[in-house]
């Protein structure tokens, strides 16, 4: 009995060692296998890199012999080593502005400007991808595309350009672009560009706070603080609202003047810049001559309707050359896209 006791432990004891083998043995398997994949994916990966910088080195290279090619570039960039120097992104969307806005006597070309603005969105820069869009919406330099607009709007909005979602929310506003209008999401978008003080957004932020949109609640006073800071960044419809809100009296005056004279320093400061509705403003109020004339008391109501959203049809057929401009004092790309295909943008609520 004793000794067959003793076998049958050695018996499972030789078992139990051949089982510990087998998983030993597993265990190595297991981990060269584990290092050959990583060794797989660590190539894969490298092969990928070396594909993206070689093709970010092409992309800089065509951008390069664009711009040593062209023009009217050669006299600005005179001298510049385009083989050690190679264009980045930031350096293209500056050649882009220069063709916009015709800077250092370069002559203007929205199909140049537009070029080189794909040229720096392709190397990763926000801005551009945005405006691209514009060009894609506007129609400027190539065929409209909406679509296309629309999405490179959300990819630009989604890095965190203020123009960008400024745009996006002008499409949600008043739904263009084959986007349903959705005033709730066009505010938010708003916000956050007005908190990168962006004045078209501050300015729209204003209206939908006067005009009670986009689930807000009707407040003159957060209308006035988004109106105000749009118009110290160079909005002229701002100014003029700021002006029609002291004049239709739903603004208190600050306390060292009349509602009368805030209307007009404010509608003074809107046709200062060229707006002409506030000149307008400022003819009808005139005092009348005479020295015992008394002075006018503030309206009741504008005799012209309040600045409504361009692009909705109240809006008033001269507010095309009033529409936003995100760079101050005014975006070179409208006033292209206005120039060269006889088309204006329509823009977010109320004012610049």
């Amino acid at each position: 009995a004793n000794k067959h006791r003793q076998a049958q432990a050695a018996r499972r004891q030789g078992a139990m060692r051949r089982a510990a083998h087998r998983e030993q043995v597993r265990r190595r398997a297991g981990v060269v296998a584990a290092v050959q994949a990583g060794k797989v994916v660590n190539d894969a990966c490298g092969q990928k890199a070396s594909e993206a910088d070689a093709k970010l080195m092409q992309l800089q290279r065509r951008a390069a012999f664009f711009l040593r090619d062209h023009a009217e570039l050669r006299r600005v960039l005179r001298g510049h080593d385009f083989e050690r120097d190679l264009p980045d992104a930031a350096k293209m969307h500056e050649a882009a502005r220069l063709f916009e806005s015709g800077g250092l006597g370069v002559r203007v070309s929205p199909a140049d400007a537009l070029r080189c603005h794909k040229f720096a969105a392709a190397l990763g820069h926000r801005a551009s991808r945005g405006v691209v869009g514009e060009y894609a919406e506007t129609g400027a330099a190539e065929r409209r595309r909406p679509r296309r607009a629309r999405t490179l709007y959300r990819d630009a909005a989604r890095d965190d350009d203020p123009r960008a979602r400024y745009n996006l929310g002008r499409v949600f506003y008043h739904g263009l672009l084959g986007q349903r209008a959705n005033r709730r999401t066009a505010r938010l978008l708003f916000e956050k560009a007005a908190r990168r003080k962006h004045r078209g957004a501050q300015a729209a932020l204003g209206y939908m706070y006067e005009k009670a949109e986009g689930d807000l609640k009707a407040d003159a006073a957060r209308a006035q603080h988004y109106y105000a800071k749009a118009a110290d960044q160079g909005c002229d419809r701002s100014a003029f609202n700021l002006g029609r809100l002291y004049e239709t009296l739903l603004l208190a005056p600050p306390p060292d003047e009349t509602a009368y004279d805030a209307a007009v320093r404010w509608y003074e400061r809107a046709a200062k810049r060229g707006f002409e509705r506030a000149a307008d403003r400022l003819t009808k109020m005139a005092k009348p001559v005479g020295d015992d004339a008394p002075a006018p008391a503030p309206a009741a109501a504008p005799a012209t309707d309040p600045e409504s959203p361009p692009g909705s049809d109240a809006s008033e057929s001269d507010a095309a050359a009033d529409d936003e401009a995100a760079a101050p004092p005014r975006d070179p790309l409208l006033l292209l896209a206005q120039k060269h295909r006889n088309r204006r943008m329509t823009m977010a609520p109320g004012p610049r």
